[in-house]
């Protein structure tokens, strides 16, 4: 059995703390793992993905396929849901950043500075700068 809680209050923190004597009594063993830094929230993923949606369409635009940005050997044109940009671009950035693969588990406060430093690089090498989604944007 696993639950996750949250403890953003004091009512889920007494919530949890009756759950865990509640699981102590009947099992008399429990593993508990505790997480400190906030994880993205449902924006940062929305922007997320609208981002690497927004880039995908840029890339194209201009001109860039895959194997420009990438140096692969055939032509690859970004998809439009901006899946290759995720993998092939912000994951590596994220990795190298903030030492984690997946998207779900990078903090709030890392959201920035991968960005920066992925428009720093398609800016400075091919000229096109995205802006982070707000919550207004739409897709093209």
């Amino acid at each position: 059995m696993s639950q996750l809680f949250t403890l953003n209050s004091e009512f889920t923190r007494q919530a949890v703390h009756a759950e865990i004597d509640k699981q102590w009594e009947a099992r008399k063993w429990m593993q508990l793992t505790f997480n400190y830094d906030k994880t993205r929230t449902g924006l940062q993923n929305s922007s997320l993905h609208r981002y690497c949606t927004h880039l995908s369409l840029a890339f194209n635009d201009a001109g860039y396929d895959m194997t420009k940005v990438l140096s692969h050997h055939a032509e690859i044109p970004w998809d439009k849901k901006g899946f290759n940009v995720k993998e092939r671009i912000w994951r590596p950035v994220q990795q190298a950043i903030c030492q984690e693969t997946s998207t779900t588990k990078a903090s709030t406060k890392d959201y920035p500075q991968i960005y920066e430093t992925v428009n720093r690089f398609t800016a400075s090498k091919m000229g096109i700068s995205v802006d982070w989604p707000s919550k207004d944007s739409k897709v093209k």
